[in-house]
């Protein structure tokens, strides 16, 4: 089986990963620190961050992709310089 390393940045794009194996990234603790320095650095609250950084396993797949674009919108305000 091989495992892609693609990098997908449209939503859209995944459904042409349906059933294929992804990378896994290593675990990385976000620290309350950093939380806070991304709330500063994107104007957001840090419990809406909080929430995307420590919430609980999504419970549906309309929650995983919640989950998965709320966390796309903070990678994107954290690398666009505006």
């Amino acid at each position: 089986m091989t495992v892609l390393t693609q990098r997908v940045v449209a939503l859209d794009e995944l459904a042409s990963l349906v059933n294929e194996r992804l990378g896994v990234s290593r675990w990385h603790v976000i620290t309350q620190e950093q939380i806070n320095l991304f709330a500063q650095a994107t104007g957001d609250p840090p419990s809406a961050l909080e929430s995307l950084c420590y919430g609980p396993p999504p419970p549906t797949d309309t929650a995983l992709v919640e989950l998965a674009t709320g966390l796309t919108d903070l990678e994107r305000k954290l690398t666009t310089r505006e």
